[in-house]
């Protein structure tokens, strides 16, 4: 079995360490599922909470043309009256 060299260097050139290479995984995956918690979270294995616990522990960004928007209000209804 091969190690990685010591001092290695991940994506962006951070240190290859557990919590970069979870918070660079989580990053990637929500990219990859457009944002979506609930899916991603599926796909890690994980509970949405969870999940979103591990963001805020781990420093991850979500996407920021994907972060948490206020939800739409729905149209006022034209009509007959």
């Amino acid at each position: 079995m091969t190690r990685g060299k010591a001092g290695a260097r991940g994506h962006g050139g951070s240190p290859c360490t557990l919590e970069n290479r979870e918070r660079e995984h989580i990053e990637t995956t929500l990219v990859d599922f457009g944002g979506n918690l609930r899916r991603t979270a599926r796909i890690l294995g994980v509970t949405r909470q969870n999940l979103e616990h591990r963001i805020r522990r781990l420093g991850a960004r979500r996407p920021p043309a994907l972060a948490r928007r206020e939800p739409a209000r729905p149209a006022a209804k034209v009509g007959k009256r």
